[in-house]
């Protein structure tokens, strides 16, 4: 009998109670195809206890308010809130599973099935929010933290000069963090494009600033970014982009990279920039041309500015990439610093919100947030493959200054082309100049 492996990591007392528990017990089965996180309370934030594999089968102990005690530890039946997405199925008593034995590509199959049923679900959740005048909440307290990126930069310089841990990095110029509840928004749920959008205006707002440009205004609301995309309809839109409704403005509407690209060319809340825009899918296998890309973006001769990626259910910012002299396997691997505004839990109710000081007594990476990535922390850096391993990607960026060739992005079609820095089938390192290794540390 196969034990699951968050029970054999529990100890002989788990194992005990596991095996008795299956004599007249209710079984539960893991459905969710990326694995579920067990964890010692039920409660989303509490901590990690083990796992479960798909296909892993537990025993009931006891069932509090949608969670499932077993001999591991406590699992969540269902997603909290998506309706309708299942992690754990019961069993009938007569039936010895639910789940099949599947390959390695059918089960990245199953997952991007239910990666897209979820999308599907959370937007059908968000129109019917728009559809009943879901009005914005006031009340937030929290401020946009600034000197968070200096303080990445300074950490990167240090491994650095250190030899023998990073080899490359690079960041955007210097942007303020904004994240869920920066005031006056209660933005929980549905602002997370919105605090992206406003990280990549404050970015180029301060470039402007420094280069003598008049700037209109020191941060833009998310009613006047609704109110300035609706003025506007689908003049300086990507073709093929839905506007923002006139009628939705003031509500929970969700925003997209677009719509951001749209509202940042206009110069309704800023002077007008360059905006790029286009949107990858795991299918066409762009992800190691994107990489060269964002390479290239964040070195010294690079835009540099703040960059948003939506997965069409999540917003983040990429302030910048590094590559490792040795990852996980030995080998030299590539990072990306995630600027994610879904923070749930870790920062009092009715204070400013997250400072300096957490990362300097490292509370800052305990932060929780609702995105699927599992590690804690708001601010941090993602392995790059686990961080765009997503069916779909919405991207968009401010072009201030365009210092380097973007012909091999085809942004009519929205498709990136081979790079000219490489022809097929050769390796896309270095991906600085090698005559000119000057890395974008130096501003």
């Amino acid at each position: 009998m196969e034990i699951p492996a968050g029970v054999s990591q529990g100890g002989r007392k788990a194992m005990v109670e596991h095996f008795l528990a299956r004599m007249d017990g209710v079984q539960w089965e893991c459905v969710w195809y990326d694995g579920l996180i067990v964890r010692a309370k039920p409660e989303s934030d509490a901590a990690e206890v083990g796992e479960l594999d798909y296909g892993d089968r537990v025993t009931e102990l006891e069932k509090v308010a949608g969670w499932v005690r077993h001999a591991a530890g406590w699992n969540r039946i269902e997603h909290a809130e998506i309706p309708g997405i299942e992690f754990l199925k019961e069993l009938d008593p007569n039936q010895n599973s639910v789940s099949v034995t599947l390959s390695y590509e059918e089960q990245r199959a199953a997952m991007a099935r239910q990666e897209q049923e979820m999308l599907e679900k959370v937007l059908e959740e968000s129109r019917k929010c728009a559809a009943d005048g879901n009005q914005i909440k006031l009340g937030g307290t929290f401020e946009p933290l600034d000197g968070v990126l200096d303080w990445f930069i300074d950490q990167t310089r240090e491994l650095i000069q250190a030899g023998g841990i990073v080899r490359e990095a690079g960041f955007c110029s210097p942007t303020r963090f904004f994240y869920y509840g920066c005031g006056p928004y209660k933005d929980q749920s549905w602002g997370c494009a919105y605090r992206a959008t406003q990280m990549l205006m404050d970015c180029v707002q301060r470039r402007q600033s420094a280069e003598g440009v008049t700037v209109m205004t020191a941060g833009a609301g998310i009613e006047e970014m609704q109110q300035a995309c609706a003025d506007r309809g689908t003049h300086l839109l990507t073709a093929g982009c839905k506007p923002f409704p006139l009628q939705e403005v003031g509500t929970t509407k969700w925003f997209e990279p677009p719509l951001t690209a749209q509202l940042m060319r206009s110069g309704a809340l800023s002077p007008p920039v360059l905006m790029m825009d286009f949107e990858i899918r795991r299918e066409n296998q762009p992800f190691q041309k994107l990489r060269a890309f964002l390479s290239r973006h964040f070195s010294k001769s690079g835009p540099r500015t703040a960059v948003m990626v939506d997965d069409a259910m999540f917003a983040y910012t990429i302030c910048g990439i590094r590559l490792l002299e040795s990852g996980t396997e030995g080998l030299p691997e590539w990072e990306v610093l995630v600027f994610d505004p879904h923070i749930i839990s870790g920062l009092e109710a009715e204070s400013t919100g997250l400072t300096m000081e957490h990362y300097t007594n490292g509370t800052a990476f305990e932060l929780k947030c609702t995105t699927p990535d599992k590690s804690p922390g708001a601010t941090k850096w993602v392995k790059y493959k686990q961080f765009f391993d997503r069916t779909r990607w919405m991207i968009c960026f401010p072009v201030v200054e365009m210092v380097w060739s973007m012909e091999w992005l085809d942004f009519q079609k929205f498709s990136i082309r081979d790079p000219p820095i490489a022809t097929p089938g050769e390796d896309l390192e270095p991906l600085w100049n090698p005559k000119d290794r000057r890395n974008a540390l130096e501003f």
